[in-house]
């Protein structure tokens, strides 16, 4: 009988050193910071894209991981993709963030459904999300103030405010 082999995956962090910033060791508590620290990776971007920034126990950022990168209406990621590297990181949060390439701030269906689905997931995995922003040319949405009081996995599919600051 022949022997079946057994592949071994080797999964790793490796850091970006063009992507460190000032804010190791800062304390996240609002949209805005979360938008300031991860603007530099949309810089100048003609599609979307997706980011994931990743947090510790004291909600200080660890790292983040371009997880997905689409056309200029839309970008997929599955929910498997969002979490991989928060779990390899031992992240206990995780923040999602998506630009929108038009310069619209205003959330689609897709935007309130992959928030949803995210949120359930990180609740099921203990690695809540803390807040899905979308990125504009000059301003951004925040799934987390435009719904207060609302888990992100039960927010409406209608848009309440923008967060323009």
């Amino acid at each position: 009988m022949k022997k079946k082999r057994i592949v071994l995956y080797k999964v790793r962090l490796e850091e970006d050193k063009q992507l460190r910033n000032h804010w190791t060791g800062v304390n996240v508590e609002e949209a805005k910071q979360i938008a300031d620290i991860v603007e530099p990776v949309f810089r100048g971007l003609d599609r979307e894209q997706i980011v994931v920034l990743y947090f510790d126990t004291k909600m200080k950022p660890i790292g983040m991981e371009i997880v997905a990168i689409g056309g200029t209406k839309a970008c997929i990621v599955e929910t498997s993709n969002i979490f991989k590297g928060a779990i390899a990181a031992n992240a206990t949060a995780i923040a999602m963030v998506h630009n929108h390439p038009s310069g619209s701030i205003s959330p689609s269906k897709q935007d309130f459904y992959m928030t949803n689905q995210m949120a359930m997931a990180g609740e099921l995995l203990g690695i809540p999300l803390v807040d899905h922003l979308i990125l504009g040319r000059e301003d951004f949405y925040s799934f987390k103030k435009a719904h207060p009081g609302v888990r992100l996995s039960e927010v409406e599919q209608i848009p309440r405010k923008s967060c323009e600051d």
